[in-house]
């Protein structure tokens, strides 16, 4: 089966159910929240942080990626701070930043004044979240790596069994694909519900049933990349402006999305799910063979919807539309129809074709024998 997720607003307490060893269908949930402009708690760099909201914490909360996880010798992490000697999350044996994954011992329990923990302390919550998503996503459920910061201890369990060879040390190329696929997959910065469904070619990802697709019929976007190389590599294929892993920018149509990249490819699989993928910018060079394909409970606009909560962009329109005309949007591909400057599906000045395209239900026409008028 495939593995289900909900990415849910800040302020949720969830349950985690570890996946058994035969039964691989395990629903967890996500909190979004951003690691830049609100939505977590930060604390000052240099300073000892002030205790963390273990429970929100310790809930499943959405991430936003800003940069990658290999921060090499002289890396920026984006406040000013250089790193020394630098390290990487791929590579589970790191004593000098306490990464001991080895012989059992399973600890990351950063010194003081190492690189991990001044990459921790830029966003204590973002960035022990970044671990915890890591550690489930490369370790299987019968796999706890105890996790000590600055005197506090969490406990992460591993869930999906992607990245087994972290235990061995380094990651193997192909782990470090499918643990990154896995971190994409679970970036959500919209602070809305989303339920989702995990699927690839991967045991416990590989089998989509009846059932899953009749909770979960609508296919979202593939996620892919290598998060743990010098430079990092974070694609969606499938998705532009409105993905959930990227933040509206100052004008309509505009967004931010870190390290992401939208508009990436896939080969034709007959599969339910994409594996093989690439860069359309950069060729066959950026190949990546270990995705992960995302199914949606919620509906594309021009789907059917009682509420907002029934809307991948949380817009049901008055009609009952997904992105119908007068729901809100900031980008074009919220709308059924067209975004408008003042961010309104099917708002005026907007092309149209009947009424019904219009937020004002009324599309004006020069002349009768106009196929298309405009929106009042």
């Amino acid at each position: 089966m495939a593995i289900t997720i909900s990415l849910m607003p800040v302020g949720s307490i969830v349950t985690v159910e570890p996946m058994g060893a035969s039964h691989r269908h395990s629903t967890l949930a996500a909190i979004a929240c951003l690691s830049i402009g609100g939505g977590c708690a930060t604390e000052v760099v240099g300073e000892p942080p002030a205790a963390l909201d273990e429970a929100a914490l310790l809930a499943d909360n959405g991430i936003f990626l800003d940069n990658g996880l290999e921060l090499t010798n002289g890396s920026d992490i984006g406040n000013g701070i250089k790193l020394t000697n630098g390290f990487n999350l791929a590579n589970g044996i790191d004593l000098a930043n306490g990464i001991k994954l080895t012989n059992g011992a399973n600890t990351i329990a950063p010194p003081p004044d190492s690189d991990l923990e001044r990459w921790i302390d830029v966003d204590p919550t973002m960035r022990l979240r970044i671990i915890r998503y890591e550690v489930e996503c490369a370790l299987a459920p019968d796999t706890a790596v105890e996790v000590i910061y600055r005197e506090q201890s969490f406990t992460f369990t591993g869930l999906t069994g992607l990245g087994t060879s972290w235990l061995e040390g380094m990651m193997t190329a192909t782990d470090q694909e499918r643990v990154s696929a896995c971190l994409l997959a679970r970036v959500n910065t919209r602070g809305r519900v989303l339920r989702i469904t995990l699927t690839g070619p991967y045991s416990g990802l590989d089998t989509v049933t009846s059932a899953d697709l009749a909770s979960y019929p609508n296919r979202e976007a593939t996620y892919y990349g290598n998060l743990f190389q010098t430079l990092p590599a974070a694609y969606i294929a499938g998705f532009g402006c409105g993905s959930r892993a990227c933040m509206p920018g100052p004008n309509r149509d505009t967004c931010y999305c870190g390290i992401v990249a939208t508009g990436g490819l896939c080969g034709y699989s007959d599969l339910p799910y994409d594996t093989g993928c690439w860069d359309s910018s950069l060729g066959a060079e950026t190949y990546f063979e270990n995705p992960i394909t995302v199914y949606v409970a919620q509906e594309w606009p021009g789907g059917a919807c009682a509420s907002d909560a029934d809307c991948i962009y949380y817009n049901c329109a008055a009609g009952g539309i997904c992105g119908g005309a007068g729901a809100a949007c900031n980008f074009g591909e919220m709308c059924d129809t067209s975004c408008s400057d003042d961010h309104v599906c099917g708002g005026a000045g907007l092309p149209c074709s009947v009424d019904s395209d219009c937020a004002s239900n009324h599309c004006a026409f020069v002349t009768d024998e106009d196929f298309l008028g405009t929106c009042s």
